[in-house]
């Protein structure tokens, strides 16, 4: 299996400790900042030694934020006081559970249909074009999520929801609520999110960034523009798609 450049690239980044035995698996722990738990150890991100959550096994944050891969070349981010558990992992397919708290996904390729899903309660999302989503859980079990870029499908309470670019949708017992906005939430944990990810993107040179994100719809891909990513992530054939 041919590994994208990208996953090689963040092993440069200065200050932080990206294992160069990194697998590129869903579930693979890059970066922590506070306290971040599994089950209760504290995680201390080892270059050596990857940390890697085993299925049913949840990261949970307190005082502190993390970054997770959530597929090659796709990342989650957990914000503070939030839970989420490794429900199924591969290179190019994950799905994870949100159990409180807030994340965002940072999807750069769909490899296949139905191949990055997160869930929420008895509610299913699963990402077709790549974006960034952020999902934020509220405490009387409100789901608010906001699509700043890309598409996905938000299954709940026998709907499906198609969204897209700038639409947020809020999930509540009396049904899916879908409204407009223009920016993720001005909080601390987007400005973390845009900030990691920037320091992703200054890792890779500038003729080696993708000019568009790949997504997957009705069994054939297609393309939105989107400034990041790697000229070699593997191909359909190479992924096993």
């Amino acid at each position: 299996m041919k590994f994208g450049r990208l996953t090689i690239l963040l092993l440069l980044i200065p200050g932080v400790a990206f294992s160069q035995a990194s697998s590129g698996q869903a579930g693979e722990v890059q970066y922590v900042e506070g306290d971040v738990f599994v089950g209760d150890e504290l995680v201390v991100v080892d270059a050596e030694k990857p940390l890697v959550l085993k299925l049913k096994q949840r990261l949970r944050t307190e005082a502190g934020n993390a970054e997770m891969l959530f597929a090659l070349g796709s990342f989650v981010r957990v914000g503070t006081d939030s839970e989420i558990e490794m429900v199924d992992a591969g290179l190019t397919s994950a799905t994870i559970r949100l159990h409180r708290g807030s994340i965002i996904i940072d999807v750069f390729r769909v490899w296949g249909a139905d191949s990055l899903k997160v869930l929420v309660g008895e509610s299913e999302m699963v990402f077709t074009d790549g974006g960034e989503f952020r999902f934020d859980l509220a405490a009387d079990g409100m789901l608010s999520l906001h699509v700043l870029s890309g598409k996905g499908v938000l299954s709940a309470l026998g709907n499906d929801q198609k969204l897209k670019k700038k639409q947020l949708a809020q999930l509540s017992g009396q049904g899916i609520a879908v409204g407009k906005f223009k920016n993720f939430p001005a909080d601390s944990f987007t400005a973390w999110h845009e900030e990691r990810a920037e320091t992703i993107l200054a890792a890779i040179p500038k003729d080696q960034r993708r000019k568009k994100r790949v997504g997957y719809k009705d069994g054939v891909f297609h393309e939105a523009r989107s400034p990041f990513g790697a000229r070699d992530l593997p191909d359909r054939s190479s992924a096993g798609l």
